[in-house]
């Protein structure tokens, strides 16, 4: 076996593990989608660097090596788009939220009236005089005994020239440490963003309560905008017909190489 067999032999074992292991962490709880994305990413580009090696070191004629190099690009790219396909569905079916808790209602204690009394007509004086109870007053429920609703802290804007194209500009050029270093920043901001509305999906009911609903805006240039909806809001969405525009302020939750994800808009 020479070194190029050797190389594909160890090449091809190496995407195989990493494809299996791809898989392998959707079962963990909670699943981790990225490093099933980064697997299926590293195994799709070793079986197309087998078939580029092959092509590149074998003797056999063009009109072989061309085809032969195409078919193996074509496989990798099909499966790899279909995995990476498969991931977003699984990530998108298991976002579910749980039930709000409804705050308990404190019962109103209507204060009992005061009897209306009378003075007393004085009988004559050998006559005994006789008191009259006075009813006591109602209790009175202290104020710090009632619970208060929570109020939601403010919403922090990013600034002017923060877009859903400069967040995931910041991985052009640059390393993934070096860009979630930068995104650290803006992660729980809000961020306003418009566009025609694409697809919406979810929002039926779950289990006493609502699948959130995923929109997306249907812009064709630039990064993938994903909005999730949830509550009242799924019911507003509803409405709203493809295609038309939209202005949304959402909470940005995670920003990828080509994706920015909004919650609570």
């Amino acid at each position: 076996m020479g070194i190029i067999e050797f190389f594909c032999l160890v090449a091809g074992v190496i995407a195989g593990i990493l494809a299996t292991a791809g898989y392998g962490v959707l079962s963990l709880s909670p699943a981790d989608f990225r490093i099933s994305r980064r697997c299926f990413w590293a195994a799709g580009l070793l079986f197309l660097g087998i078939g580029i090696v092959w092509g590149i070191t074998t003797v056999e004629p063009a009109w072989v090596r061309i085809p032969a190099v195409g078919v193996i690009g074509l496989i990798a790219a099909i499966g790899l788009s279909e995995g990476l396909r498969w991931i977003s569905g699984r990530e998108s079916a298991s976002l579910t939220f749980p039930a709000a808790t409804p705050i308990p209602a404190v019962p109103l204690v209507q204060p009992t009236p005061s009897p209306i009394v009378e003075p007393p007509i004085l009988p004559p004086a050998s006559a005994p005089i006789v008191a009259v109870p006075v009813a006591p007053s109602p209790e009175v429920i202290p104020e710090s005994s009632i619970p208060k609703v929570p109020v939601k802290p403010p919403r922090i804007f990013v600034e002017p020239h923060v877009t859903p194209e400069f967040l995931v500009g910041l991985y052009e050029g640059n390393t993934f440490l070096w860009a979630e270093t930068r995104l650290k920043q803006y992660i729980g901001k809000w961020l306003p963003v418009s566009g025609p509305l694409g697809e919406v999906i979810g929002g039926q009911p779950f289990v006493g309560d609502r699948i959130p609903a995923i929109a997306t805006l249907g812009t064709p240039t630039g990064p993938s905008v994903l909005m999730i909806f949830r509550g009242e809001w799924i019911d507003r969405v509803a409405l709203i017909a493809k295609g038309q525009h939209i202005y949304v302020h959402g909470k940005i939750k995670t920003v990828e190489r080509n994706k920015v994800e909004l919650v609570d808009p």
